[in-house]
């Protein structure tokens, strides 16, 4: 039961850390109102407005789709709660749950990087050099990126992480079966 219990809230979690990479990871509203262009976790831009030359409207890779891992670790850790469920799969959802958790614990490292490192994503600013780069970083991270969604997703990849390592460790130990002993008579 304890294990159903850890499906549900793994399935969960990863839902809603894609829902999280779909958000707005950057915008350009805090800039006035007719700079209103957002891009998400996938690289894809809402809006129609143009930063002078930064993006324009034949220009939707201005942002790199690190959300990408965020997507790949969460659909793992999909197939581990969807393993963990189902009886047939119980012997390869051990090893799942491991996996699971290391890569959702990696893809919580994203998040991290764009907060520390907004230029990593912010593709269209990669032509400042090092020096610029540090100076504006602070000027991005305060009216660009949107802090809120970056930490909500941190912290959905962390507890998705811990759910998967929680769920390994409790897991029922069961003897090995592989290869079938033989019937003797």
């Amino acid at each position: 039961m304890k294990q159903r219990i850890f499906a549900a809230a793994i399935a969960a979690l990863s839902i809603i850390a894609i829902a999280l990479t779909s958000m707005a990871w950057a915008g350009t509203g805090s800039l006035g109102p007719d700079a209103v262009t957002t891009w998400n976790g996938l690289g894809m831009r809402s809006g129609n407005a143009t930063l002078d030359g930064f993006a324009d409207s034949t220009d939707t890779n201005s942002v790199a789709p690190l959300g990408i891992w965020v997507v790949v670790a969460c659909v793992v850790a999909l197939l581990a709660a969807g393993a963990m469920a189902t009886r047939m799969l119980s012997g390869v959802a051990l090893t799942l749950r491991w996996v699971a958790g290391v890569f959702a614990l990696v893809a919580a490292v994203v998040p991290i990087i764009v907060l520390i490192r907004p230029i990593t994503y912010l593709t269209m600013f990669d032509y400042l050099s090092d020096d610029d780069a540090a100076r504006y970083s602070d000027l991005l991270r305060e009216h660009v990126l949107q802090k809120p969604t970056l930490i909500a997703l941190t912290a959905v990849l962390v507890l998705a992480s811990g759910a998967c390592f929680a769920a390994a460790l409790t897991a029922p130990r069961r003897a090995s079966t592989y290869p079938p002993e033989p019937v003797t008579t």
